[in-house]
C-alpha cells in the first residue's frame, strides 16, 4: 500500500468524479484516506480501494458511491503543491518599544488568496473556535503540523532562511528537489524580508539580517506560544497574515483583543436575535431582497441596537447604506429608504 505523504497524480476514471481530472493527492492514511489537492465539487477525503480485479488503485468519494478516480502513477512536484501562496506587500517584524521583536505582519496584496481568511490554517493549527473562548488564546495554536518547515540554504549564493507551513501532510525529502522554492518566495535583489500566504499555508523567508527575528519566531511555533490572525486593512489594502508571539505582547494589547473579541461576539448575537437575517433570506427569494452584504454594527455607545450596512444584490433598483431594522422591514414591504424612487 502508499506510503504516508505519498503524492499521487488521479485521472478522472468514473461517473459523478468532476473537477478531479489531473489533480494531485496525498496520503494521510496508509490504507485508507487520500486527500486531493485539485477543484473538487466532492468532499476531500477518499477512501482508496482496488478495483475488482486488484490491479488498479481507485480513489472512492465517500458521499457518492459512482464517483471513483484511477491513480494512474504517482507524480510529486513540489514546486506547484506549495504554490498557492501569494507575496504580500509592505510585510514587516513587529518591533515593541523596547526593539524586541514581538511578531510579523506578512502583509497582503489584491489577490483572491488574500481575501478567503484563514479558515484551513486555523484547522491546520487547531485553533479554539468555541464561543466562550475570546482573545489572543482563541487565536493561540495548539498543535504543531508535521507540514511546518524551518530550512537554512543558500539562495543565489546568499545565506536564507525560510520558514513555511506547507499543505502537506509530512515532510517529503526536500534534499532530493532542486527548485523547491515557491516563485513568489524568491527575492528580487537587496530584499532581505519576502512574505507569502494564502488560506492553508505561508512561507517567510529572509536573509542573515533578520536570522534572530525568524529563529526566535520558529521557536515560538514550537512553544505553540504563536497567535494566528488577519490583521485590519482598510478599502485601499487587505488585510495581511498576523502571527504574534503570544508571551512578549503587553498586556494592554491582550486585554483590548480580549474586550474587541467579546464586543463583536456581543454584537452577532444581537443582530441574529433580531431575526432580521430569516426575514430577508424568506423575503429574497423570487422578489429581488436579496444582498451581498448584511453587516452590522452598533447603533450607538449604549450598545443595545444595532443598524447594518447593506449592499443589495438588485442596485438598479435599491439603494446600498446603513439602515435600522425598521427600515429592512419597510423593504420588505417595498417602501421607504432602501427602493430608489422611480
Amino acid at each position: 500500500m502508499f506510503k504516508l505523504g505519498t503524492h499521487l497524480y488521479i485521472h478522472n476514471a468514473g461517473a459523478g468524479a468532476i473537477g478531479c481530472n489531473g489533480c494531485t493527492g496525498i496520503v494521510v492514511n496508509p490504507n485508507e484516506y487520500i486527500i486531493t489537492n485539485g477543484l473538487l465539487n466532492h468532499e476531500k477525503r477518499f477512501l482508496i480501494k482496488l478495483d475488482k480485479d486488484d490491479s488498479i488503485w481507485k480513489v472512492h468519494n465517500e458521499g457518492n458511491n459512482n464517483a471513483h478516480y484511477e491513480i494512474l502513477e504517482e507524480k510529486l512536484d513540489i514546486k506547484k503543491e506549495i504554490n498557492n501562496m501569494r507575496r504580500g506587500r509592505d510585510s514587516e517584524f513587529y518591533i515593541d518599544e523596547q526593539g524586541n521583536m514581538i511578531g510579523i505582519n506578512l502583509g497582503a496584496d489584491f489577490c483572491s488568496e488574500h481575501e478567503w481568511g484563514i479558515k484551513d490554517m486555523a484547522n491546520i493549527f487547531n485553533l479554539n473556535d468555541s464561543t466562550d473562548v475570546f482573545g489572543v488564546e482563541r487565536r493561540r495554536i495548539n498543535t504543531i503540523p508535521q507540514s511546518l518547515y524551518f530550512k537554512e540554504f543558500k539562495f543565489k549564493k546568499e545565506k536564507c532562511f525560510v520558514l513555511m507551513l506547507t499543505n502537506y501532510y509530512q515532510q517529503p525529502d526536500w534534499s532530493k528537489y532542486k527548485n523547491w522554492l515557491p516563485s513568489d518566495l524568491q527575492p528580487y535583489s537587496n530584499e532581505d524580508l519576502v512574505c507569502a500566504w494564502d488560506e492553508e499555508s505561508f512561507g517567510i523567508l529572509v536573509t542573515k539580517k533578520y536570522e534572530k527575528e525568524i529563529k526566535e519566531l520558529y521557536q515560538a511555533f514550537l512553544n505553540k506560544d504563536i497567535a494566528l490572525g488577519i490583521s485590519l486593512g482598510h478599502v485601499f489594502k487587505n488585510g495581511g497574515l498576523s502571527i504574534t508571539i503570544i508571551s512578549k505582547l503587553p498586556k494592554e494589547i491582550i486585554d483590548n483583543i480580549y474586550e474587541k473579541d467579546k464586543d463583536y461576539f456581543n454584537l452577532q448575537v444581537t443582530a441574529k436575535a433580531t431575526g432580521i437575517y430569516e426575514l430577508l433570506d424568506k423575503a429574497g427569494k423570487g422578489n429581488f431582497k436579496g444582498y451581498f452584504a448584511l453587516s452590522p454594527r452598533w447603533k450607538d455607545k449604549n450598545k443595545e441596537e444595532v443598524v447594518f450596512w447593506l449592499n443589495p444584490y438588485d442596485q438598479r433598483n435599491n439603494n446600498s447604506g446603513w439602515y435600522t431594522i425598521d427600515d429592512l422591514k419597510d423593504w420588505i414591504d417595498g417602501k421607504g429608504k432602501i427602493p430608489k424612487n422611480k
